[in-house]
Order: structure tokens, then C-alpha cells, then sequence
């Protein structure tokens, strides 16, 4: 198989294609995520534990036992130290006693043998002038080796063919790199600020890039739709079988989306507010305007869980009207799937919930009215570009995002055609999580104990584990470990009913792990942020992060919006014991998303953002938040080449832009 002119195993291209890299741009596009930089190695009296450092040392014996293999060296000073695999026995067989090598990784205390080790170095080869450079670490890719990785994206940079996407006037105005030296560099790095130049150069071109498409998109969407209000029936029952009242932030929104459906505008807006706030029930019911007038209406969610949970709730709401919903994702049965599809084109179905699968090519509309999408900014450019040529039928559009944003940043994200609402009011009854943070894990299961004893649910959650950044995850608690320790605590608390979800689990068998809790079938569930969206049990009382300085603040709060989601006094315990961490403090001391989210900028700052992982998600969100001044110059320039049809028009023949439309 092929990416590219690359020829490439087909297990080799099955696990890029996993990491979302189908093409040679995208391949040379996988910036890595971090840098090593083992240029001038140290002797052993100069480092201190816990650095990430290089050192040459002499080989003076070697030894193996049932599960490790280990290496003791001497420095030129003299300084023993030891470098420990766990297994890896071939690595004895392929150095020798007298050998000199160059280790590279994070060196710790031996309680053994009461000096130095590396555990598992990244680096381990023999001195050489070609050992000691700078080197780039890249974000895991399931099933490849980094030298596999590595070696690909290097025969990739050799044979790729190279284009231009900004003018030379633009790289000289803001003092870029060439495009080409730029991804080279970042790469194949000789100097650390090169990197930097680099990395500036290639955000520079993420921005600009989509700055240009944002641009052309304000300049091409339909103002009108034909897509008007007829009948309010649906929309007022819905609205009278509720069984709260509506927030004075739900009915703003309502009132203000019904004012431009009624006037005959097409809709495109962000409705944005804190976990819990009841974006939801606003977007059924605004949906409702549309399905009761006779036409169809869409709900995408980025996971098949809170899909599920969507179709769930929707389908629970038209219970005894005669409107039908149905579910659509990439998981169904083909056969299932056709149906579905069927019965969407002619308008059996007038409400469709699902994954991005809703809006892919197969799936034809009889008359879609209106696109919902919840968590918007996780979705790719290629869904987003999707739901805009809907848009440019007519088709109302409206994001949800539990993020709260800036209405100035909502406008650079989306576009200046954006109408951005945000409902700060949360619905009677809810009661404010506590959150407080411990150092022992004693204490956090004995609350979880508690609120279990109580007839409560609990959450225990802990980070992922990327294997390539093993190094710096030392005292980090997995899923594994957690279960284990939970499942032996239950044989003291047997009300304790303990169960296990991560993302090496399959997508059906979350699902069943997820609906058993709802359940209430069990009542402790432990899992990565596979639960960060999409979670919905009122039960639940109690959250438990652990190695909660691991997650980023916005994550944290999201995490902590799975509890108090009913009347019940409920608890997010940060467990950590990690030193200083403002970002623990701003989640002890509010709830308040908003705050929440300007303490995240202020805490981010202007900082790097290069080499987001392929996962689906928008990254531009990030670029946006991290580079804010810069991005608002660029929006400048991008104006002015929309006012000049011969600048534009270089960059339409550099395909950064297409060729559909002439918006000079």
C-alpha cells in the first residue's frame, strides 16, 4: 500500500490511518509533540534526579534475572550508575563489557544498589558524534516503534513535493521560514531556536490557512433560509410537558433563534454554557420549531456515548407525537445502517441523532432544516467543512460547547456571521460540587465509601498513559492499577460494585460498562476521560481524579461536571501530590465555568501549541486561544487579500482555497 509514492506494509498503513494519516501532507504534517536534546552529555556529579539528561559511560558488566535486564557503567569521573530494562534480553547480547555508549532519559535514585539508574532509557546506543543531536518525540501511534515512525516521516520528507502556501511578501512581513525548512527543521532539528522559528512558521501557516477558509465562508453563506416557522404545536407540547421551568439564559436563547426563524434568517450560532446548564433541552426545543413545521432536523455528538445518550433523550421527549428519531453511526450493521439511511431520505424520520456519520456523503435529507452539533470545537475541518455546505443551502445551524469562550474568540473560531448566546443561569435545584484536594488515597476512597453507603454512585478517574511519555508518568496511577486496588477494597466494603472502562476497550463494550452504571448495576466506575462528555448520571455523587495534576483546568472541570447533576449534595475530590499547582486551587476555589476558563488562558498564556495529535478533533480552538494578537494580524491580512483578486488568486492555485467559488 501506498501514502504517497511511500510504499508501505498494510499493518504499517492501518495503524497511520488509525492516528488519521491517509496522505503524504499529513504524514510530514505529524509534528512531534516535544524535543530531547542530547547534544552535550553531562558526567553523573553534575545531574540531579528527576532531570532528563544524556551521559557516556563505559560498560563494566551486565546482568540478568527472570524479569530485567541491567547494564552497570562507569562514568569518565569514575561515577557508577545502572541502566535497568524490564525483559529486553537482547540488549545484553548486543553490547559487550568495555563497550562506551550514550544513555539518554530520566535518571532516578536505586534503592538497591543506593546510586543513579536510568529505568528503560529512551536513548541507548553506542558514542558517536551522530548519537549526540537533538531528538524530536513524537505523540504515540499504536503498533510503530519511533524508529519505524521516525524513518517514515524522513523517506517521506525526501520524496514529498513541495508547495508554497504563503506568498513571499507574507513570510518576509512576519518573519517566517521557508514552508519547506520550516517542516524539515521541525523534523530533523541542529538547534533548539531553529525549533522555535519553526514551530512559529508553521502555526503562522495553521492560522493563516484557516483564517483564509473562515473568510471565504463569511463571504459565501446564505443570509436567508427557506427553511421558515409554520406551526408551533410540536415545540409548545414539548414545552408544556416539562417538568422544571426554563432558565431566564434558556429563553433568551429560545426567544432570540425564534425571532430570525420567524423573520426568514438563516440561523448559525453558538450556544455556549457550564456543564449542566440545559444546552440540550434548549436545542430540542428550538429543533421542534423546525420538525413541527414539517421538515427534518439533525443532532451530531463526537461520541457514541453521548449520541446514545442524545437519541435517548429525544426519543423519551416525542414519546406520544407522531414524529419518529433514529440513530446513526459508523458502528451499525450494514444492514441497520441502510435502513436508517432509507428511511431519512423519505422523511419516515424526521429527527436524526448520531455521530459525524449523520452528515456523511451516503446519508441523504428530504428536507434538513437544521444541523445541531454538541462539544463543536472537538470536531475535524472535514465534519465542519461538511455541516458548511449544508449551510450554504439555507440549513440553520446551531454549536453547543460546554467551553465557555470569549464572544470575541467564538467570532475568530466561527466567523463574524456567528450568533454567540451563553446561558450562565443553571436550572432550580442544582446544588454546587465541593471540591477539595487530598494527598492520601485513604481518604478519597473512604468518601467514596461514603456517598456509596448512601446509595450514591461514584467516579474514580485517572489519565491516560501515553507510552512514549512513560518517562515523566512515574507514580502515575493507571486504570489497571486503580481497578485492582478498588476491586481488593470491596472485599472490606462489599457494597462496593467496581467496574473498569478505558479506550483499549471496545466502543460496544464501553457502552454496555456505561449502561450498567446508569443502571445502576454498579456503582463505582473507573476509567480515563473516555467519561469527559457524554455521562449523564443523576446518582452520582462523588468524582475522584486521581493524578489530577495531570489533567489540563478546562478537562478538570468538565470531569467535575459529571457529578452534581441532581438535587444531591455531590463532591470532586483532586487527589495529587504534586507541589504548587495554581490550576487545583482555581478548581477548589469556583464552579463558575467562565472563570474556570479565563484562569485556563491566563494560566496558558501565549504558549506553544504545535503537534496536536490527529484525533479528530479542532485544533484551531487552541492555535486561536494561544496566539490571540497574532491571529487577530492575520485576520488583517486575510482582509486584504480578499480585496485584491490577483493575491487571491495565488492561493486559490495553491489549493489553499478552492475552486468552486470566485469571492473576489
Amino acid at each position: 500500500m501506498t501514502i504517497g509514492v511511500l510504499e508501505l506494509p498494510k499493518a504499517k498503513e492501518n495503524q497511520l490511518k488509525a492516528k488519521g494519516i491517509e496522505t503524504m501532507e499529513e504524514l510530514v504534517g505529524f509534528i512531534p509533540r516535544k524535543y530531547k536534546d542530547y547534544r552535550a552529555p553531562m558526567m553523573i556529579s553534575q545531574v540531579k534526579y528527576g532531570e532528563d539528561v544524556a551521559v557516556i559511560g563505559k560498560i563494566t558488566g551486565k546482568k540478568s534475572s527472570p524479569k530485567t535486564s541491567s547494564f552497570q557503567l562507569v562514568d569518565e569521573q569514575g561515577k557508577k550508575f545502572s541502566v535497568v530494562w524490564f525483559g529486553a534480553e537482547y540488549m545484553l547480547k548486543k553490547y559487550e563489557e568495555g563497550d562506551t555508549v550514550i544513555v539518554g532519559g530520566v535518571i532516578e535514585y536505586d534503592k538497591f544498589s543506593y546510586g543513579p539508574r536510568f529505568t528503560v532509557p529512551f536513548l541507548f546506543t553506542k558514542d558517536s558524534p551522530s548519537a549526540r543531536r537533538i531528538y524530536p518525540i513524537y505523540s504515540k501511534i499504536k503498533g510503530m516503534s519511533e524508529e519505524y515512525l521516525t524513518k517514515t516521516i524522513h523517506s517521506a520528507l525526501s520524496v514529498h513535493a513541495w508547495s508554497e502556501t504563503l506568498e513571499l511578501s507574507v513570510r518576509t512581513k512576519f518573519q517566517l521560514m521557508d514552508g519547506k525548512k520550516a517542516i524539515e527543521t521541525l523534523h530533523r532539528p541542529k538547534a533548539l531556536d531553529a525549533i522555535e522559528h519553526a514551530k512559529k512558521t508553521k502555526v503562522f501557516e495553521d492560522l493563516f490557512t484557516y483564517a483564509m477558509k473562515m473568510e471565504e465562508k463569511d463571504r459565501t453563506l446564505t443570509k436567508v433560509s427557506p427553511y421558515r416557522v409554520k406551526d408551533m404545536a410540536l415545540f409548545n407540547t414539548i414545552h408544556d410537558k416539562l417538568p422544571f421551568n426554563l432558565t431566564d439564559g434558556q429563553k433568551d436563547v429560545i426567544t432570540e433563534v425564534h425571532r430570525k426563524l420567524k423573520a426568514g434568517d438563516r440561523v448559525e450560532a453558538l450556544v455556549q454554557g457550564d456543564v449542566g446548564c440545559g444546552k440540550t433541552i434548549v436545542a430540542i426545543l428550538l429543533m421542534s420549531i423546525l420538525v413541527g413545521s414539517g421538515h427534518q432536523a439533525a443532532i451530531m455528538a463526537p461520541t457514541q456515548v453521548l449520541a446514545k445518550q442524545h437519541f435517548e433523550e429525544v426519543e423519551r421527549i416525542l414519546t406520544g407525537t407522531p414524529y419518529k428519531v433514529a440513530f446513526l453511526s459508523g458502528d451499525m450493521k450494514v444492514r441497520e445502517k441502510k435502513k436508517v439511511i432509507k428511511e431519512i431520505a423519505e422523511g419516515e424520520v424526521q429527527v436524526i441523532v448520531g455521530t459525524h456519520a449523520v452528515i456523511s456523503k451516503d446519508v441523504r435529507f428530504k428536507s434538513l432544516a437544521m444541523t445541531i452539533v454538541d462539544e463543536e470545537h472537538r470536531f475535524g475541518v472535514k465534519q465542519r467543512e461538511a455541516l458548511r455546505e449544508k449551510a450554504r443551502a439555507g440549513v440553520h445551524h446551531i454549536g453547543m460547547s460546554a467551553t465557555p469562550i470569549p464572544r470575541t474568540l467564538a467570532f475568530a473560531v466561527l466567523g463574524e456571521t456567528v450568533d454567540v448566546f451563553s446561558i450562565k443561569s443553571m436550572p432550580n435545584g442544582r446544588k454546587p460540587v465541593r471540591t477539595v484536594r487530598l494527598e492520601t488515597e485513604e481518604r478519597a476512597w473512604t468518601g467514596v465509601v461514603g456517598q456509596v453507603e448512601k446509595g450514591h454512585q461514584a467516579y474514580v478517574v485517572c489519565p491516560l498513559i501515553d507510552e512514549s511519555d512513560a518517562e515523566a508518568m512515574q507514580g502515575v496511577k493507571s486504570v489497571e492499577e486503580t481497578f485492582k486496588e478498588l476491586q481488593e477494597l470491596s472485599k472490606k466494603e462489599p457494597l462496593l460494585k467496581v467496574e473498569m472502562i478505558s479506550g483499549k476497550m471496545k466502543g460496544s463494550e464501553v457502552e454496555e460498562a456505561i449502561g450498567r452504571f446508569t443502571r445502576g448495576e454498579t456503582n463505582v466506575l473507573v476509567s480515563t476521560t473516555i467519561i469527559e462528555v457524554g455521562v449523564n448520571v443523576p446518582n452520582a455523587t462523588i468524582i475522584v481524579l486521581r493524578n489530577a495534576e495531570r489533567f489540563g483546568l478546562a478537562q478538570l472541570h468538565q470531569l467535575r461536571g459529571r457529578v452534581g447533576r441532581g438535587d444531591k449534595a455531590s463532591y470532586c475530590i483532586l487527589l495529587s501530590k504534586a507541589e504548587g499547582q495554581r490550576k487545583l486551587d482555581v478548581m477548589t476555589r469556583t464552579n463558575d465555568g467562565f472563570v474556570v476558563a479565563s484562569e485556563d488562558l491566563a494560566l496558558r498564556g501565549t504558549g506553544d501549541f504545535i503537534g496536536t495529535e490527529q484525533s479528530g478533533q479542532n485544533p484551531y480552538v487552541d492555535l486561536i486561544i494561544n496566539h490571540r494578537e497574532w491571529y487577530n494580524a492575520i485576520r488583517e491580512e486575510v482582509q486584504q487579500v480578499f480585496n485584491d483578486p490577483r493575491r487571491l488568486h495565488f492561493y486559490r492555485i495553491q489549493q489553499v482555497l478552492g475552486f468552486e467559488e470566485d469571492a473576489s
